[in-house]
């Protein structure tokens, strides 16, 4: 459907962590002592669960390593700091459940949280991206919105057994609305009111109505209404950065970042533990651990490409800085664009202004990108500029029209990008025919197997409250038990 092949995926998945390069000694003799490091756990993967795995199991008296190949912690929760005056944009994540997982977390390293009850304040145009024209879209009523989640709601309750984790009841018949594609899903019950804000709010799933309803039900969880419906959690300062900033005060030299792991070895035997060689700013380190855990996505193929970036302020002046733009299709079911999954914007934010430096109107944009393949950034890059180009075109006081004079000066601003991320491989999923051939009871059988456990959105959803409290609920437990308590 949209992963490889589920037997290479389970390759990969098992092998990803013996990486096939030269020859490196495991033999402490042959490093300085200060670059030997004794640990209880390895984390492969400074992330959103990779890092709070670490703070939990520091908590439970265990020693950790937390090894990140970026020069941040913090994964998908990247911000974009002002060259002259530091003020943060987020660019990944932004937004968390109020739940308790998420308020204790926060809490515990001082970064305040307040509630966002909507995502902007200005209006929202809906517009077809490919031709940059507007699309009468006639939203569903207030009363309809809330009548079909609080149906689907009672459809979600159906299947608890896979809000906390992907635990299935085999066999799967063919006829399971698990597998149905979403749309018929939605139709089945009469809960097409729910797609407008399911498709802003679903961070670029794509081809939505195509997606078996399995991985609806665990991204659009009981977590995901309740936020919907009462709002979500954002960082009082609006800094998701902050969070891992003092997280990395806190674990110091226990997190190594820009490094990557040259060699290892895991033992076959239980309680063998394992062995990295890592290439650090610092030289070769070897890491003697008990166990090891890996949360980056268990794939070397990227699957989704959702990329975030701001664009410089040449950008605005053609455009309403209060309004965002939805994108939206005239001839298709719900006026989805791009139904098929073919690369494009799916939104794109209203104007984000910097009140230190930028108090006028204008500022960033943030534009939210997805495609069911990979594409190189070079292609995302310029299919964005050509899409904001007739954009600018078909909008009021754009090129093609507007009559006040400034149209020309406003063909030659060209935005420019200021920061722009990959978050491939993204919204992992395995075809019908895999799910039924037992796919997620084959990866949870890896837990623990040659000393070595799994975290991260393939083993429950690319939501990071409900990854923490897998972390509580499936893997901790799982590690600790494997440490002997």
């Amino acid at each position: 459907m949209y992963l490889l092949d589920p037997l290479r995926a389970l390759v990969t998945i098992s092998s990803i962590s013996i990486p096939v390069f030269a020859t490196y000694s495991f033999d402490p003799a042959d490093y300085d002592p200060s670059d030997v490091l004794n640990r209880d756990v390895a984390i492969v993967g400074g992330g959103s669960t990779g890092v709070y795995s670490a703070v939990r199991l520091q908590d439970n008296n265990k020693t950790v390593i937390v090894i990140e190949k970026n020069d941040y912690l913090g994964g998908h929760a990247e911000t974009y700091y002002h060259p002259t005056n530091h003020f943060p944009f987020n660019l990944g994540v932004i937004v968390f459940h109020n739940i308790t997982v998420v308020r204790n977390y926060f809490s515990r390293f001082s970064v305040p949280l307040t509630k966002l009850t909507s995502f902007g304040s200005g209006a929202t145009e809906y517009v077809d991206f490919s031709t940059g024209k507007s699309v009468d879209v006639t939203a569903p009523s207030t009363n309809d919105t809330v009548a079909a989640f609080a149906s689907y709601a009672t459809q979600l309750q159906r299947y608890p057994s896979v809000q906390g984790s992907f635990n299935l009841s085999y066999p799967i018949p063919d006829d399971s609305e698990l597998l149905l594609p979403f749309g018929s899903f939605l139709k089945k019950y009469n809960l097409s009111a729910i797609v407008p804000p399911v498709f802003i709010s679903n961070q670029g799933y794509a081809p939505l109505l195509n997606i078996s309803t399995l991985y609806m039900l665990k991204y659009l969880n009981a977590h995901q209404l309740q936020s919907i419906s009462t709002g979500y959690l954002v960082t009082t300062h609006h800094d998701t950065g902050e969070l891992y900033a003092n997280i990395k005060s806190y674990l110091g030299s226990n997190a190594i970042l820009s490094t990557s792991i040259l060699s290892m070895s895991r033992s076959p035997t239980p309680g063998g533990g394992v062995k990295l060689v890592l290439s650090t700013p610092t030289g070769k380190k070897l890491v003697l651990a008990k166990a090891l855990l890996s949360t980056p996505p268990p794939l070397t193929t990227s699957l989704k490409t959702t990329t975030y970036l701001p664009t410089k302020r040449p950008y605005s002046p053609s455009l309403n800085p209060n309004m965002s733009f939805v994108g939206a299709a005239q001839d298709t079911p719900y006026n989805i664009p791009n139904p098929g999954g073919s690369p494009g914007i799916y939104s794109i934010g209203s104007s984000i202004s910097d009140p230190i430096s930028d108090p006028s109107p204008g500022g960033l944009r943030q534009v939210f990108y997805a495609s069911d393949k990979p594409l190189p950034p070079k292609q995302v890059k310029a299919d964005i500029l050509s899409s904001i180009a007739r954009l600018r075109a078909q909008q009021p006081g754009g090129s093609s029209g507007g009559g006040n004079g400034t149209s020309v000066k406003r063909r030659e601003e060209q935005p420019m990008f200021v920061a722009f991320t990959n978050h491939a491989p993204f919204n992992l999923m395995v075809s019908n025919e895999a799910i039924q051939d037992r796919f997620y009871e084959k990866l949870y059988a890896l837990q623990g197997e040659r000393n070595t456990w799994w975290n991260g959105a393939a083993w429950q959803a690319q939501d990071s409250g409900a990854l923490w409290e897998f972390t509580e609920s499936v893997v901790l437990p799982s590690i600790l038990g494997g440490l002997g308590g």
